[in-house]
């Protein structure tokens, strides 16, 4: 069994104003959030037991369906920290993926990471300059070290002096095993609070440099080496080049952009509320009049639900008609579709008309 933990809480500066009310992970990438493309992919694969760490307008995560957990030093930390803040699923129960929230991938990408045998698996392209030119006039600058010796890393994120340190791409797809997960959170325990790594603070490290830190304490971290099927989003410029390439017809040449979560998966999850939660969550929608992320009091909380995630609060609220067989659930998806809720309409609306008009037969 495998768990994931996604790591969403940055903001995202450089892309906004995509960034300016919800967090890099739901930033839509040709229509559809980032983190509903890569939960896509998790999911295909068997792995529901999803965690995410939220930071910046983490409200904007509730949506998606799983457990967020907060990092609310989002400003002042950085991805180490986010992580550990997870440190709880790290229980050796399980193998963990660790992801970045602004990332996309193929399913052929996961399947090799999820194939490395190691205590330590760290996804890398072979084929980064491909992506990298596409990204960016000028690449040279923005690309760090990825060194390999005996089918095993030994160094990762350091500034290269020549390309030829370059061997491959770190990507940000990690897999623990959960043979040294206690090892792992010992490590971090241990290590000094008032140091520097790479010229950054302990509560600013860089993934790159606690991975270095498990390289030279002995852990055996070995390479999933792929050959493109990634991006990356960091920049309203990565967004933009990909976006045209989509338009273009070539993007899947480096990527084959993951399909979102269809309805009919999106049925077949567990109800991800307790009753008292969905009825408090059906009444605040019928009253506020417009499908928001979440509710503080009678007042919607965060921003206006995307298409996407209302249609995956919808079909949860259509799976609880059909685990209890509740009207007041149907009759919420029923209001939202007919127009009584307010914009945005939902994603798969005529999907969703076709499956309540099944249950209403």
């Amino acid at each position: 069994m495998t768990r994931a933990i996604i790591l969403a809480a940055g903001f995202g500066s450089r892309l906004m104003p995509l960034t300016t009310s919800s967090p890099k992970g739901m930033v839509p990438l040709c229509g559809v959030p980032l983190l509903m493309r890569q939960i896509s992919v998790l999911r295909a694969a068997g792995i529901h037991d999803i965690t995410i760490v939220g930071g910046y307008h983490e409200e904007a995560l509730y949506g998606l369906g799983y457990p967020v957990v907060r990092n609310a030093e989002y400003a002042t930390t950085n991805m180490v920290e986010s992580l550990m803040r997870a440190r709880h699923v790290l229980d050796g129960s399980a193998d963990i993926l660790m992801c970045y929230g602004d990332i996309v991938y193929e399913s052929r990408v996961l399947d090799t990471v999820l194939n490395t045998q190691a205590d330590i698996a760290i996804t890398a392209d072979l084929g980064w300059e491909k992506l990298w030119s596409a990204r960016m006039e000028n690449y040279a600058s923005d690309v760090e070290t990825f060194k390999m010796r005996d089918g095993k890393i030994i160094e990762l994120g350091k500034k290269p002096t020549d390309l030829k340190e370059v061997e491959a791409q770190y990507i940000g797809l990690v897999k623990f095993s959960a043979a040294v997960q206690s090892r792992i959170l010992t490590f971090y325990d241990a290590l000094d609070r008032a140091a520097t790594y790479d010229t950054k603070s302990f509560d600013n490290m860089y993934m790159t440099s606690f991975l270095q830190g498990l390289i030279d304490a002995g852990f055996d971290v070995r390479p999933a080496l792929i050959t493109n099927g990634w991006l990356e989003v960091d920049t309203l410029e990565d967004h933009t080049r990909y976006e045209a390439l989509q338009s273009e017809g070539s993007l899947a040449e480096i990527c084959d952009l993951p399909a979102p979560t269809t309805l009919d998966a999106l049925l077949k999850r567990p109800i991800l509320f307790d009753a008292s939660n969905l009825d408090m969550l059906s009444r605040k929608l019928e009253i506020v009049g417009t499908l928001h992320t979440s509710y503080q009091g009678t007042k919607p909380a965060g921003n206006v639900a995307t298409p996407e995630e209302a249609a995956m609060l919808l079909a949860q609220l259509l799976k609880a008609f059909d685990d209890t067989n509740d009207y007041r659930y149907l009759n919420t998806v029923i209001k939202a579709l007919g127009g009584t809720l307010k914009n945005p309409r939902p994603a798969w609306q005529a999907e969703l008309e076709q499956l309540v008009a099944a249950r209403l037969s």
